[in-house]
């Protein structure tokens, strides 16, 4: 079985072009910006040279003043090719936003983790087995060294042929409770509920999806202070922030666990919060309707578009792959 699937999985990701299909009239197409340049002349293959064309990108990992100026040198490049190609961003922080905006760019403040489904994460009221988990790629970036303090720790994190050496040394010096290499990514939230708290420990990035699993998952989080957008989604009653040091991380995760906490409630406000960004994105189809002459509400059409993380840099579901997934060949 195994085998077959990655046979399968290696043929679609020959065919899938990393955008994720929102409306073909008029055409709407999401995707992450590294993304799309990675696969642009397959992109630019299937779509129309005679009608308007928008774009909605996640920016991924935290994007500087300077790189939105590059971007908006690419997306004039472009322009000049492409008079029917449009350009939204949607930011992860504030900070983005400006930084985005300062360049002129289209972009509006929706948080990428906004499109996590929240109902492939539940809260399990078993005793937790370990005082925090660490699930996150065992490299530089996810700084696992402030975590080596922290008694019965879980960690799930593989790493990259490159990182053998710092990997390895890491997990000599944490000496986790339990460690497990892999799991499957349906079973994420059964293994958080293993852990009474979660660790984010990276100092930049993206929005760290796995922090806002944490939350969906009860889970209260232990972070360092990040650029990137993952704080969006935290709140003081179930989240703390941690200095750069073993020592602090340690006292913070038993500070942390030695409250009583509302599990449910952790979950809810992450949802509402969700929810707040997932409007700004239907707002977004919306005023993009508006400018086609399209009477159509998006909100009423987004429990039959939305899927997991939009489908992007992901397994999906062959309906959802057949019908919404960008490939190559596709005529729209």
């Amino acid at each position: 079985m195994n085998f077959f699937r990655k046979i399968i999985n290696k043929i679609r990701k020959q065919d899938h072009l990393g955008a994720y299909i929102i409306s073909r009239k008029p055409i709407i197409l999401v995707s992450f910006w590294f993304d799309f340049l990675n696969n642009l002349e397959d992109i630019k293959a299937v779509l129309p040279a005679d009608k308007n064309v928008h774009f909605i990108f996640k920016i991924g990992f935290y994007k500087s003043s300077k790189d939105a100026a590059e971007i908006k040198t690419t997306i004039k490049e472009l322009n000049q090719k492409h008079s029917n190609y449009n350009f939204n961003f949607l930011a992860n922080s504030p900070e983005e936003l400006e930084n985005f905006q300062e360049n002129g760019l289209n972009t509006l403040f929706c948080n990428q983790n906004a499109f996590l489904d929240e109902n492939k994460y539940k809260i399990n009221n078993k005793k937790p087995r370990y005082k925090a988990i660490y699930m996150a790629r065992i490299t530089p970036l996810k700084r696992y060294e402030l975590a080596t303090k922290v008694d019965n720790l879980f960690v799930i994190g593989s790493w990259k042929d490159a990182e053998v050496e710092y990997a390895k040394n890491i997990l000599k010096k944490c000496d986790p409770e339990k460690w497990i290499k892999r799991i499957p990514h349906f079973m994420v939230s059964k293994y958080m509920n293993q852990a009474q708290s979660g660790l984010a420990l990276s100092k930049i990035e993206g929005t760290m999806y796995v922090c806002t699993e944490y939350l969906l998952s009860g889970l209260p989080v232990v972070s360092s202070k990040s650029q990137g957008g993952r704080h969006i989604y935290f709140d003081d009653r179930y989240v703390t922030i941690a200095e750069d040091t073993p020592e602090s991380v340690a006292e913070k995760v038993e500070e942390i666990t030695s409250r009583d906490m509302d599990r449910k409630m952790i979950r809810e406000n992450t949802i509402n919060i969700m929810q707040n960004h997932r409007k700004k994105f239907i707002e977004l189809i919306n005023s993009i309707y508006k400018s086609e002459g399209v009477d159509r509400n998006f909100g009423n059409e987004w429990e039959d578009v939305f899927t997991h993380k939009l489908g992007l840099r992901m397994h999906v579901p062959r309906k959802i792959y057949k019908k919404r997934m960008l490939k190559k060949g596709m005529n729209l």
